[in-house]
């Protein structure tokens, strides 16, 4: 991250919340809801009228300092696309779904925040890692009281700075 070691406490929060922008652009783009995991949100059972909705999970940035002032950033993202089922369009969901493994692309990080040291700016960017690996696992119809399906999309992103 093109930054200075200082600012090192807000890494976490930046990567975070780049991630976060990024995939719920995608949602608005999709006309699906975006969640953020553990936000709370309806229940399709109390509104069955809640539309179709990806939900974004973040485990990391696992941050190693591999040389003197050259970091490894590990990220892994994953997505859980939620669809109702649709009789007259057997593939809805899969087009859904392909659309949102389409955007695990690189993703740009910023400053985002609303601190002193919060400015916007592009601190750098993380890609797929070296096995360029999506996966995709679709789990089905997880409550046979429910027609909604249900699917996970996963990556493991990494990115190197330097100082």
């Amino acid at each position: 991250m093109p930054t200075d070691l200082t600012e090192r406490k807000h890494w976490i929060r930046w990567v975070q919340a780049s991630i976060t922008k990024y995939f719920s652009d995608l949602g608005i783009g999709l006309e699906m809801t975006f969640f953020m995991e553990g936000e709370p949100r309806t229940d399709r059972q109390t509104n069955p009228t809640i539309p179709d909705v990806i939900e974004l999970r973040i485990t990391g940035p696992d941050i190693s300092e591999v040389s003197k002032n050259y970091f490894k950033l590990d990220v892994n993202v994953s997505i859980v696309v939620e669809t109702i089922m649709d009789e007259t369009d057997l593939y809805r969901h899969a087009v859904k779904l392909g659309l949102v493994a389409d955007k695990f692309q690189s993703i740009n990080l910023f400053k985002y925040g609303t601190g002193p040291d919060d400015d916007d700016s592009n601190i750098g960017c993380i890609s797929l890692d070296d096995t360029d690996r999506l996966e995709v696992r679709q789990l089905g119809q997880l409550d046979e009281n429910k027609s909604v399906l249900f699917s996970v999309v996963e990556a493991d992103y990494v990115g190197c700075f330097s100082f």
